[in-house]
This record gives structure tokens, C-alpha cells and sequence, in this order.
């Protein structure tokens, strides 16, 4: 590998590295929010079906009421 294609891809590097880092650093709040919504539904579905195989099934005709 010559110098100058290491010089390219070093510098390559460094842009990709640093607009990342900018990236992250300028949208943290945006990404704290993804992260939050979702996990919402997640965790919602998560204790649902935990809590749906705890209680016992409608007995009887009362399914139909729903």
C-alpha cells in the first residue's frame, strides 16, 4: 500500500469518524426519543402477554361480549 492511498483512506476515515460524532452529538435528543418510543410498544406487548397467560380465560358465553 502506498503512501498515498493510505494517506486517502486514513483521511477518509476521519471524515466518516468526525461527521458521525457530529451527527450523534447533534441529534442525541432525537435518538433518546427513537429509543423511548420504541420500547414503549415493545415493553407494552412484553407485559400484556405476561399478564394475559396470569389470568384465566372468560368462561363460558362471556368471549361473545367481546
Amino acid at each position: 500500500m502506498n503512501s498515498r492511498s493510505k494517506r486517502l483512506n486514513q483521511s477518509i476515515f476521519h471524515i466518516h469518524r468526525s461527521s458521525s460524532m457530529f451527527l450523534l452529538y447533534k441529534y442525541d435528543i432525537f435518538w433518546a426519543f427513537l429509543i423511548i418510543s420504541i420500547a414503549i410498544p415493545v415493553l407494552a406487548f412484553l407485559i400484556s402477554g405476561v399478564l394475559a397467560s396470569i389470568r384465566k380465560e372468560p368462561m363460558g358465553y362471556a368471549w361473545l361480549q367481546f
